[in-house]
Parts: C-alpha cells; structure tokens; sequence
C-alpha cells in the first residue's frame, strides 16, 4: 500500500501541482492543496484503482482547489489567474484586456459548478469534450449539454456589458 502511494505521488506530483497552481494563481495556496490530495490519496489508496489514479488525482486536485477558491475573502480575484490578458505592449489594448477580465471574472464568480469549470476547462483552458468529461466524471454528451447552458449562461451574465 505504501508503495503503490510513493509510485503515484512521483508519478503525478508534478501534475497534480501544475493544476491546482493554474487554479489557485498561488505557489502556497497550491503546496497546501497538494498536501490535501495527497492526505485523501493516502486515506482512499485501497479504492484507487491503477488506471484510474491520474484521473482520480485530477478529480480530487480540482475539488479541494475549488474548495480553497470558496474561502477566499477577496471574491473579485477568484478567477483572475484563468483569464488570459494579451496586451501586444499596447496600452489601449492592455486596458481593453483588463475590463473584459474584471468582466469576465466577475461574472465567472456568479455561475456555479459545474458551469463555472466547464467554462473554464473548454473556453479558457481550450480542454477537449473527452478531456473535460473524464476530468469532472461526466459523460461527453453531459459535457456537451452543460457546455451549452455554461456559454448561454455566460452570455445572459454578460448582457449590457459593452464588449
């Protein structure tokens, strides 16, 4: 048990690392959700079954990542690290990126799961339907449906807003 636990941590760590640091925007807050999946690893290592594990980390990593995003206090930075601002050294451009990221975070932090994520994963992370489905346990037919309600969500949020 306690090998097949070390065989999956450096397996994955770096992994598991990258996407809760892409989530969280944070070297500390990502160290610390690391040390939590890893803590559940250890907890459920008799239910992780070998072809699973990557997708089962994956899974657990994103949970406890969104878990720590809903205790932040300072709401308005919850989903700044997953919007991309492309300024090309213009200024007008830079000031335009920031508005449609003040924009786009702000009403990213209204929906709520899993339209906030697929959002994230298939607009933003440019993630494919198989990808997204295996990553939020999902089927891809389900992927393809909330995909839709996510972006007509989207929109509705963003109505008014002089893009």
């Amino acid at each position: 048990m306690e090998f097949q636990y070390r065989t999956y941590v450096n397996q994955y760590q770096r992994l598991v690392y990258s996407k809760a640091l892409h989530m969280l925007g944070n070297s500390a807050e990502a160290e610390d959700a690391c040390q939590e999946v890893y803590e559940r690893l250890w907890k459920h290592i008799s239910k992780v079954e070998d072809h699973h594990a990557k997708a089962w980390l994956l899974h657990v990593t994103r949970n406890v990542c969104i878990d720590q995003l809903r205790k932040r206090t300072d709401t308005q930075a919850l989903d700044e690290e997953l919007i991309c601002e492309r300024s090309d050294g213009n200024p007008s451009n830079a000031l335009a990126n920031n508005q449609l990221s003040h924009w786009l975070t702000n009403a990213l932090s209204k929906m709520k799961e899993p339209y906030k994520s697929l959002i994230q994963m298939a607009e933003i992370q440019q993630q494919s339907v198989k990808y997204i489905a295996q990553h939020l346990g999902l089927s891809e037919n389900q992927v393809k449906v909330y995909g839709h309600r996510a972006r007509q969500q989207l929109r509705a949020l963003l109505q008014g807003v002089d893009l």
